[in-house]
């Protein structure tokens, strides 16, 4: 029960993330990828310590050994590989940008072998995977002539494949270090410390 309400969380974010690069496509025309990036993050905070409070009764401490993770998946998961996704979303169309944000699996996977022993591969796994392998292909290189000549996009394309394995090693730190931390805790903290890089900005 537990991996089918996972698997319709994360088909529900995949879909949020395709209405947020079109939305931050519109943002772009009274506001930089900066700003845009800091808006988000802030509000985030607002609500995600709203949601903390009322999911965990008011608990939302954390340990302090759970800081350094914490910070980790802030500058790698948040401000870094957002800001380079935000910016590559200047220059490449929406489409690009949402397949290859969802290659993201392809790196867990990759990632997970090595890392997280515990998650096995079934044959149905590694299917998706070479769908989304092929979607990115063909997305980034956009002919077939292209393809035949290992002609990948541009340079936005290649920082979004850079802030998808970030967000990637992110997902990897939380699944392995951070699991014992609600969600909602987690995702308070993770923008608050995002929000300390960004605000001043």
């Amino acid at each position: 029960m537990s991996k089918k309400v996972g698997i319709c969380a994360v088909i529900t974010t995949s879909l949020m993330w395709a209405v947020e690069s079109v939305l931050a496509k519109k943002s772009y025309e009274s506001a930089d990828f900066v700003q845009t990036l800091t808006v988000r993050t802030s509000t985030t905070v607002f609500f995600a310590l709203i949601s903390a409070i009322i999911l965990n009764k008011g608990r939302i401490g954390i340990e302090k050994r759970s800081i350094p993770k914490i910070a980790y998946i802030a500058l790698a998961g948040t401000v870094v590989s957002d800001l380079l996704y935000f910016y590559a979303l200047m220059s490449i169309p929406v489409v690009n940008a949402a397949l290859i944000a969802h290659t993201q699996p392809v790196f867990i996977a990759l990632l997970g072998y090595f890392f997280l022993k515990e998650d096995k591969l079934t044959k149905f796994d590694y299917g998706g995977i070479i769908v989304l392998i092929s979607a990115g292909l063909m997305v980034t290189t956009k002919t077939f002539e292209n393809l035949c000549a290992f002609r990948f996009g541009t340079l936005g394309d290649l920082l979004m494949l850079l802030a998808t394995f970030l967000w990637a090693t992110a997902a990897m730190v939380a699944k392995k270090h951070l699991k014992n931390i609600p969600p909602s805790t987690l995702t308070f903290y993770r923008f608050l410390f995002s929000s300390f890089a960004l605000i001043p900005y």
